[in-house]
């Protein structure tokens, strides 16, 4: 999406000097900065989380895989904070961390030439402005100008708010607690900064994994032939909790009359690890990590 000559041509020369001025930057910013950056790291979460759901849910539908969603931060475009690239449609985010938003004639004409380029370019496509609060997001709703974009999606983000916390605490292969949330969050932002800011969200993930020693889910596909042994051991073992696999390591908690014990199992070796498995089927859990913790670090 750079037809910067469709720009020229149909916009005019005003809009492509907004183009080049926005992708050099505005003016320098802290709070404006922190908050897009938060953003980046919510929209991670976002594609992890709701994959991860939908891979229990019953109604058959699985969400786009973190290694299939493209994100950049700062992209040429007038809606250009952040652009999330998904299989079927483009998402651009406009990012306001100012308590004091309206639409105004500048804001009303960012979005409007970005719907009219992207009407062109003939792809699905959804434009974002976020917002600090709540409040800040129903005021833009309510308030009705001349500038209001109506087709706008206009949501609000904050680091405090209960629904973001959930989210997140859904990654943590260990105790999911505010204290081990907070800790994921400041790791998945490290992972991202890293990065030259154009990245699959996968990538970033298993950044972020390595950085928490296995501390987050690594949302890579699960190989076939472990989905069937953790299947068959959900069948007939009674003292499985939870027992899953992320394609880089196994999750476990498990709880009998006896005892209760929970962690992470990291595998480099996958090749290894299926012939050992399909050479000798472990038949319950705690033989599978046994297996896999005694039997495997030494492959």
């Amino acid at each position: 999406m750079r037809d910067l000559n469709w720009v020229e041509s149909k916009l005019g020369d005003d809009a492509l000097n907004r183009l080049h001025r926005k992708l050099s930057g505005g003016k320098a910013n802290q709070n404006g900065y922190e908050f897009e950056l938060f953003n980046c790291i919510a929209e991670i979460v976002s594609v992890a989380s709701a994959y991860d759901t939908s891979l229990e849910s019953d109604d058959g539908e699985v969400a786009d895989h973190p290694n299939a969603v493209r994100m950049t931060q700062g992209c040429l475009a007038f809606v250009d904070d952040i652009m999330i690239e998904t299989p079927d449609r483009l998402r651009f985010i406009q990012v306001k961390s100012t308590s004091c938003l309206t639409w105004d004639a500048k804001l009303f004409e960012d979005f409007q030439n970005q719907y009219d380029w992207l009407m062109a370019y003939g792809k699905k496509f959804e434009l974002v402005l976020v917002t600090i609060s709540e409040g800040v997001r129903n005021n833009l709703i309510s308030g009705r100008s001349k500038y209001t974009f109506d087709k706008a999606i206009i949501i609000s983000r904050n680091p405090d708010e209960t629904e973001w916390v959930e989210k997140i605490k859904s990654l943590v292969t260990g105790v999911p607690s505010l204290r081990n949330a907070r800790l994921l969050h400041g790791q998945l932002t490290l992972a991202w900064m890293e990065s030259n800011r154009e990245e699959f969200m996968g990538e970033t993930l298993s950044r972020a994994k390595e950085k928490t020693r296995g501390m987050i889910k690594a949302f890579q596909k699960t190989p076939v032939f472990l989905q069937e042994i953790i299947g068959e051991i959900k069948n007939l073992d009674n003292d499985v909790l939870t027992l899953s696999a992320d394609g880089l390591s196994i999750m476990y908690h498990i709880q009998n009359e006896e005892d209760e014990i929970q962690g992470v199992i990291s595998i480099e070796n996958w090749c290894a690890a299926e012939r050992e498995l399909i050479n000798n089927p472990p038949q319950t859990a705690i033989a599978l990590i046994t297996q896999i913790a005694e039997g495997l670090k030494n492959l």
